[in-house]
């Protein structure tokens, strides 16, 4: 169980948020979306453009700089 980033996340992993490095713009736009400490989140896909994850019933898009402002503990 390693601590990283959402980039570094290996495709189809399931990962719990335990910090997010943002300013306060980040964080409320990550909250709104259902990302926050503590959620558990599935990585879809990670190719060039966006990173897709899976967090609750609801898939989002996220931009590569904002997913790698997040940090997660791979389970």
């Amino acid at each position: 169980m390693s601590i990283i980033n959402l980039v570094e996340l290996r495709a189809s992993r399931e990962a719990v948020v335990v910090n997010i490095v943002g300013g306060i713009g980040a964080r409320r736009k990550l909250e709104n979306l259902g990302v926050r400490i503590g959620s558990t989140i599935v990585k879809k896909s990670s190719t060039q453009g966006p990173v897709v994850i899976n967090c609750g019933n609801t898939q989002i898009a996220i931009g590569r700089g904002l997913a790698s402002k997040i940090i997660v503990k791979e389970l």
